[in-house]
């Protein structure tokens, strides 16, 4: 990691609201046009007490900054952007940080580095489970299903392949319940459909095929759908 220090020329970029309760002032490398990246220092801001919850830093961070901004001053960053991400990652009542840090994930997407809030210490740690899920075989941000508690995330392996993931996420760990894969094989204009659940520590697989023409794609891998969808 780099030093406090090295950021003190840096730009600084603001995102004015994150989840409707926060906002960042992140201090980085460089901006070029619209887009600052490099390294980064990420503080994230309280927008009722004002106070500074959490300071992240991330070595390999970009950020979309409205084009308008002046690059002497501090800059706006444009809507739409996730490269900072709030939300309670482990359903314990706290919000969890989850920041940007390069494209490690499947097909090039944003990876990033998840921090959840220690209630005892009363700081935001790293959590390397979480931070894995962003990256590697996975298609960047996991989604939260609040409803049932559940973590979603995916992965696009090539062309016509589909996989999403359904996980348990509490404070002590991370914990695979439900694996779907969807394979279009349009040789024999077939969708080849595989469901993997965990049912009292044993993973019951099981298998369907459905014809292309009729098969709704828009809902290949549908969040919170880890199961044979209705045709």
């Amino acid at each position: 990691m780099f030093s406090i220090s090295s950021l003190t020329q840096a730009a600084v970029v603001v995102v004015p609201q994150i989840s409707g309760k926060y906002s960042a002032r992140i201090l980085i490398d460089q901006c070029n046009g619209d887009v600052c990246r490099g390294r980064a220092r990420v503080s994230i801001i309280n927008l009722e007490t004002h106070e500074k919850i959490a300071e992240i830093e991330s070595d390999d961070f970009s950020i979309s900054v409205n084009s308008d901004s002046n690059s002497n001053e501090v800059l706006l960053a444009a809507i739409g952007n996730e490269e900072i991400v709030i939300g309670d990652f482990n359903f314990d009542g706290h919000d969890d940080v989850a920041i940007q840090n390069g494209l490690g994930s499947s097909y090039g997407y944003a990876s990033y580095e998840v921090f959840t809030y220690d209630a005892n210490k009363q700081v935001h740690s790293l959590n390397l489970a979480l931070t894995r899920l962003t990256g590697g075989e996975y298609l960047g941000m996991f989604v939260v299903d609040k409803k049932r508690k559940r973590l979603l995330a995916y992965n696009k392996a090539a062309a016509g392949i589909f996989e999403s993931f359904e996980f348990i996420s509490d404070v002590r760990s991370l914990k695979k319940t439900c694996e779907k894969s969807e394979i279009w094989d349009m040789p024999n204009n077939l969708v080849k459909v595989t469901v993997k659940t965990l049912e009292n520590n044993r993973w019951r697989i099981r298998k369907k095929s459905f014809p292309d023409d009729g098969y709704d794609f828009n809902k290949m891998a549908a969040p919170g759908r880890c199961a044979f969808l209705n045709q």
